[in-house]
């Protein structure tokens, strides 16, 4: 199992199994964020935060809602906006560095 959080803590999650990769994604927004990604199905993650904690920016043609920490402004994940959504990112920025050092880069 996988932990993170935000800064102010307000958005943490549990991943349920180590990811196989963690991607840097070089896109126009996540480049700026500076992310590195895991993507997990819904059912991989728990997330355990109050209702409204994130605020969202939807982005490529609104299919895609990135989710950010009201409190301390930190991106979280984002989801896929179809129904239901087939996957989720992580952003492993959030977890302890030693917990995701022996995972592979992509």
């Amino acid at each position: 199992m996988i932990l993170g959080s935000c800064h102010c803590r307000s958005v943490r999650f549990e991943l349920t199994q180590s990811p196989e990769r963690i991607k840097e994604c070089h896109c126009s927004v996540c480049r700026r964020y500076g992310a590195l990604w895991a993507h997990v199905r819904p059912n991989e993650v728990n997330f355990i935060k109050e209702p409204g904690a994130t605020f969202t920016y939807l982005c490529n043609d609104h299919v895609i809602a990135f989710h950010i920490c009201r409190t301390c402004g930190n991106l979280t994940h984002w989801e896929e906006l179809y129904h239901p959504p087939e996957l989720i990112a992580i952003n492993m920025r959030l977890a302890c560095p030693k917990a995701i050092a022996d995972i592979a880069r992509i």
